[in-house]
């Protein structure tokens, strides 16, 4: 299954506008840093939110992509479709 994440947007269509497909957590980090490099501790939620209006390459659920910034923890800027640590 290829490892999918999408930015945080206003909707559903707009987020998955932003699909890209990365090999891992170390490549969306790399990503991030680029994109966002103010934020850091970049992770990824243990908990899968099962959603059946995603495409079928997304399996039916998303992992909610976590980073902190500016004194906030914990901020959701994103979703993909694996887990890893």
């Amino acid at each position: 299954m290829k490892k999918l994440f999408r930015f945080h947007r206003g909707g559903l269509a707009k987020s998955l506008e932003t699909t890209i497909e990365v090999s891992g957590l170390y490549e969306l980090r790399q990503i991030l840093a680029k994109d966002m490099p103010f934020a850091h501790n970049v992770r990824i939620s243990l908990v899968a939110d099962k959603d059946e209006r995603l495409p079928d390459e997304w399996g039916g659920y998303s992992r909610y992509v976590l980073v902190d910034f500016d004194g906030f923890h914990g901020q959701c800027i994103g979703m993909c479709n694996f887990y890893e640590d």
